[in-house]
């Protein structure tokens, strides 16, 4: 069974765009849209990383951050902060994003003007677990 990987995008073409990056890899790529369906999932499955868009129309990154690093049973699942095309305001605020995301416990922030496909996949390829066979 492959190792699997949760990523929150609220937008469907954004999920499906790590999906089709990831998987091909190995990895089974398990998408929710919302911080509840995430919970719910971390919960029911077992998830070998998460990756997380920062701006979110419902809920927020940093309480999906607090809920697993206060879970026992979460809390060493990797966590990865996707800030993809920010917009004009939100640019101003990525520093301030980044450093409350870190302090809550994501292990890595990683902000595109623009999705790149494979400047994402080498930000975090050395984080993932070596698939399995």
């Amino acid at each position: 069974m492959p190792h699997k990987i949760l990523a929150l995008k609220e937008r469907p073409e954004y999920a499906h765009a790590l999906k089709e990056l990831i998987e091909p890899h190995g990895y089974k790529v398990l998408i929710a849209h919302t911080v509840e369906d995430a919970i719910e999932i971390l919960h029911r499955e077992p998830i070998d990383m998460v990756i997380a868009a920062v701006h979110l129309e419902v809920g927020s990154i940093f309480g999906l951050i607090r809920e697993i690093r206060d879970d026992i049973n979460l809390k060493n699942i990797p966590i990865v902060c996707l800030n993809i095309n920010p917009g004009r305001c939100a640019v101003y605020f990525n520093d301030s994003l980044e450093v409350a995301s870190r302090v809550l416990g994501a292990d890595r922030f990683i902000t595109m003007q623009d999705y790149d496909a494979l400047e994402l996949w080498k930000q975090i390829d050395g984080m993932l677990p070596v698939p399995k066979k």
